[in-house]
């Protein structure tokens, strides 16, 4: 019963939201770029919750796909929901959202495509922002499903075969079309905030990336795919420095290849993804057997340049 009440009074707090945020002075942008719902909390929880904890950072999460694998659409959103709940939980709005905090949502229209956005404002401010772009879920081997007749990421890259959003609200009809899509809304929200020229994003190693030598690379195809899509916009051009600072996380073999976590940040961590887990409806045991291994290291490649180090009360905490 008080998770339903929960629930349903989350339901009562999301309104519709705004095309241009109200902005804290100084705020500055962070991006994190995901293939699925959970990529984020799993494979870079620890550093998203540092991020919220700033009053100068407003975080930025972009996901791809809907994760909906091959079952109905109360699957995808109830894991749409879970996303919510970590970025609450980030903020230390979960279970319960506090008074004169607000999560609203609406669609906003980038190169043509209308994409569901949900704000989370912290008395009038938007402290971040989740651009779902509802994407069908590629498989891991990007062959795609039957439910959503085997599109993919990864076709989309390789062969131009379009891709559909799983609520039929659009088309991506080629790889260029996708990756303007995402530079649309990162060029959007980079140009809302002050902070360094090059702000950080972050996302999933992409596919000619090896950070785990010695170990057979175990990714998903949709994770590759969008590290790809993330790696096209941010590849600096011959003698010259990207236009952002990047980190590319490890995924399926983080806790093979990378550093253990502090206790600390294994905690957030875990808190992150446990409010995910919750608002799934699904139980946990099945959720922490699949999520653990993840949530005790991370593993990392980052490419940076000193303007951010050196940027005083805005710079975050090394973990990146």
């Amino acid at each position: 019963m008080n998770k339903l009440l929960n629930f349903l009074a989350l339901v009562v707090m999301l309104q519709s939201v705004s095309v241009s945020p109200v902005m804290a002075n100084g705020q500055i942008a962070v991006f994190y770029v995901a293939a699925h719902p959970d990529d984020i909390q799993l494979f870079r929880g620890e550093q998203a919750y540092i991020d919220a904890q700033s009053p100068y950072v407003r975080s930025v999460w972009i996901i791809a796909t809907a994760g909906g694998g091959n079952r109905t659409e109360n699957w995808w959103k109830s894991r749409e929901w879970g996303t919510i709940a970590s970025m609450r939980a980030m903020f230390g709005w979960y279970p319960n959202i506090p008074s004169g905090c607000q999560v609203q949502y609406g669609t906003v229209i980038r190169n043509g495509h209308p994409i569901l956005v949900y704000g989370f404002f912290d008395h009038g401010v938007e402290r971040a922002v989740l651009y779902c772009l509802h994407l069908a879920d590629g498989n891991k081997l990007g062959d795609g499903f039957d439910i959503t007749h085997g599109q993919s990421l990864q076709k989309l890259e390789q062969s131009g075969m379009a891709i559909q959003a799983v609520d039929g609200s659009t088309w991506y009809t080629s790889w260029g079309d996708f990756t303007t899509t995402l530079k649309q809304i990162i060029d959007l929200e980079k140009s809302y905030a002050g902070g360094p020229d090059r702000p950080w994003i972050t996302s999933n190693k992409y596919s000619k990336l090896d950070l785990t030598p010695g170990f057979k690379d175990n990714d998903h195809s949709d994770h590759l795919a969008v590290g790809d899509a993330v790696y096209s916009l941010t590849r600096p051009l011959p003698g010259q420095q990207s236009a952002y600072n990047t980190c590319w996380w490890v995924s399926y073999n983080n806790y093979l290849s990378g550093s253990p976590l502090v206790w600390s940040l294994q905690s957030v961590k875990s808190n992150v993804y446990h409010a995910y887990s919750i608002d799934m409806a699904n139980s946990m045991s099945y959720f922490s057997s699949r999520g653990f291994p993840w949530l005790t290291a991370s593993a990392d490649s980052t490419e940076w340049y000193n303007d951010w180090a050196t940027f005083g009360p805005y710079s975050l905490s090394a973990v990146r």
